[in-house]
Order: C-alpha cells, then sequence, then structure tokens
C-alpha cells in the first residue's frame, strides 16, 4: 500500500498496526520494570535515567520479536531494531522508517540525523510525498503507569502533519483472516449423524 502524508491517519495506524503492537507490548512492561530497578537499588529516579532504562529493556525485548500478522499480509514479520547512540529505539515496516521518542509532542530535530528523519520530499504539483518516516510518541508517570502512545507523521524539523493516538494492544478491533472456502456439505459434518442410523426393522 502506498502511503501518503494525506493518507487518513487511522489508515496508516491500521497498516502499521502488525509493528505497533509489540512496540506498546514492550514499553508496557519496560516503564514499571524500569521504575522497580531505580528503586531496588536506591538511585534517584531522573527522567534521563528511567527513559535510558526503558529504551534499553524496549530495545533486548523488541528485537527479533515476530510482529502480529495483518490481514494484508502472508507472512509473519520479525522486528529488527536498528543501532543507534544512547540505546536509541528505531526500526522500520515496510520501507518507512520509525522511531520511539519519549514525548507528547514531536521533539524538534536538533541533529542533521533527525532533520534528515523528519524531512519528506518536497510537494511536487498536486502529488502528495509518499509516507518515509513516522515518529512514535510514548510517554508515562515516572512510576511507569498511565502509559499512552501516539503516532505522528513529521513534515519538517519543527512541524508534523498528524499526530493519532495509538490504541493498546487489548483496544484493537478483532482482525478476520480469510481461510480456505468451506466445502458445500461442511454444515452438514456438524450436524448430528441422524440419517446414518440403522433404521429399526
Amino acid at each position: 500500500m502506498n502511503l501518503t502524508v494525506t493518507s487518513e491517519p487511522k489508515v496508516v495506524l491500521e497498516y502499521t498496526r502488525p509493528i505497533l503492537i509489540p512496540i506498546f507490548e514492550a514499553l508496557e512492561v519496560a516503564a514499571p520494570k524500569a521504575h522497580r530497578i531505580i528503586t531496588e537499588n536506591g538511585w534517584g529516579n531522573s527522567p534521563q535515567l528511567f527513559s535510558h532504562i526503558v529504551r534499553a529493556d524496549a530495545k533486548l525485548t523488541l528485537d527479533g520479536k515476530y510482529c502480529a500478522l495483518a490481514t494484508h499480509e502472508n507472512t509473519i514479520r520479525v522486528v529488527n531494531m536498528n543501532d543507534v547512540a544512547m540505546e536509541g529505539l528505531s526500526t522500520s515496516f515496510d520501507k518507512i522508517n520509525l522511531k520511539i521518542l519519549k514525548g507528547t509532542t514531536l521533539p524538534p530535530a536538533a541533529t542533521d540525523a533527525r532533520r534528515f528523519f523528519y524531512q519528506h520530499e518536497l510537494w511536487e504539483e498536486n502529488d502528495a510525498p509518499l509516507i518515509g518516516s513516522l515518529v512514535v510518541l510514548w510517554h508515562c508517570n515516572l512510576e511507569g503507569s498511565g502509559l499512552q502512545l501516539d503516532l505522528v507523521c513529521p513534515k519538517n524539523t519543527a512541524d508534523w502533519y498528524w499526530q493519532e493516538k495509538i490504541p493498546h494492544p487489548a483496544e484493537w478491533p478483532l482482525q478476520t483472516h480469510t481461510g480456505p472456502q468451506a466445502d458445500d456439505n461442511f454444515d452438514d459434518l456438524l450436524k448430528p449423524d441422524v440419517d446414518k442410523k440403522k433404521k429399526p426393522n
């Protein structure tokens, strides 16, 4: 599917569901775990330390993890995390690069690499550029509770096209997979075997 920056956010959200679910699940485990590690060691719980531990644990969990199978896919995908300094979280899905960042809004690009990641192709005539990058924003309190995630389509170094809340994995609507078509007589197999009973003489 060719998604552009003008595609409906919910369409993009649904399309990237297979990788968003494991990302949400990894962060949901990592956040309270980070708080527990900090508390057990008697460390001061700063936002920087908390975020670093969350990232480190989520990266370990995500790398090599199977994605959920989407309705449009026939094969199961595997999450491959990129090597980024300071345990940064970066991966890709269907030629769309994803970064997982902490915050409630898209942080301004402070490096050339981030500026390049945010910048979509310039508009050409009446065509909107294909989505080449997305950002998953996560935020919670320092105890690891109240986790929320958003999917953001960046526009340039400090602006974005849209921001859409990512549902909790348990809140996604159930997907139906089209399996082999049943035989015309399949219903008959589920009925009690009355006709085959011997008739009394």
